[in-house]
């Protein structure tokens, strides 16, 4: 398995426990890349701003987006945006993490 693939099941599998969510998707012979992670993310972003707002909160919160770069999007994006925007920044930052684990794991 290719250190992207690593990088995106692992980052799958995080973004799924800190949101509550199962995981569905089988990564076996499959080209999943961040671009997939992305718009399944944004489409549970989009849910939950209509649905559970306090829930994304606190799934960001979880993540460990600043309180900073939140309201920047909030107020600032386009409304149509926003929940790409959300999705883009906890990628990056469940990344991060993902990396840094692999990293010091060995």
């Amino acid at each position: 398995m290719s250190d992207e693939v690593t990088i995106v099941q692992q980052s799958y599998q995080l973004i799924c426990k800190d949101l509550g969510l199962e995981e569905n998707w089988s990564f076996e012979g499959q080209e999943r890349g961040f671009d997939w992670l992305q718009e399944e993310l944004k489409l549970a972003i989009s849910h939950l701003m209509d649905a559970d707002f306090a829930k994304l909160l606190n799934f960001l919160y979880r993540i460990d987006i600043s309180e900073t770069k939140i309201k920047q999007i909030l107020s600032c994006a386009n409304p149509d945006q926003i929940a790409h925007l959300l999705a883009k920044a906890v990628i990056d930052r469940t990344k991060q993490k993902v990396i840094t684990r692999l990293k010091y794991s060995s």
